[in-house]
């Protein structure tokens, strides 16, 4: 499992978790801190990526990982204080990162396929929010439901070359 995301502290707690809880060898677990929005950044992190394995992926992206500040760190806002621009930032973190990604991903993925006669998982962390709303939430529930589809629809699209997409949506998780 390669694991990406913004923030390589919280990715290096992260493996040591689950090394420790689900007992399985360091060397089956990877991370990378990648700017899923700079495509140099993403670039140079599929290069980076071992050839002599297969690999799977789980992501999870959102304002979380503090990829976009907004004041007093709340982007929990009534609808009248929601600024465009918070909008626009998270569903351009959410999806555009994924997106862009993905792209980038899928020759690999196809390539693994057949050289080692398998299939690639990858899973994608959206959150509950993605199809349940609540109150002040417009911003995140509408990104997280945009990733959500996105992530069903790319699972639809991709099936059949055995690349498996799966949409997580844990509840309420203490990001902070």
């Amino acid at each position: 499992v390669h694991m990406v995301s913004r923030t390589e502290e919280k990715l290096k707690t992260l493996k040591e978790q689950i090394i420790k809880l689900l007992n399985v060898p360091k060397k089956n677990i990877e991370y990378s801190a990648v700017d899923l929005l700079e495509k140099k950044s993403i670039e140079k992190f599929v290069k980076s990526l071992t050839k002599d394995k297969p690999l799977w992926l789980a992501q999870s992206i959102g304002l979380g990982a503090g990829a976009y500040k907004v004041k007093d760190d709340n982007p929990y806002l009534h609808i009248e204080d929601i600024p465009p621009e918070l909008l626009e930032k998270e569903s351009t973190i959410v999806l555009k990162g994924t997106h862009i990604l993905m792209q980038n991903l899928l020759p690999i993925f196809r390539e693994q396929n057949k050289k080692f006669d398998t299939e690639t998982k990858v899973v994608i962390i959206s959150s509950m929010s993605a199809i349940r709303g609540y109150n002040r939430g417009g911003t995140h529930c509408a990104a997280k439901g945009a990733i959500s589809r996105y992530t069903n629809s790319a699972m639809l699209d991709l099936w059949k070359e055995k690349i498996y997409i799966t949409d997580v949506r844990p509840g309420a998780v203490d990001t902070g």
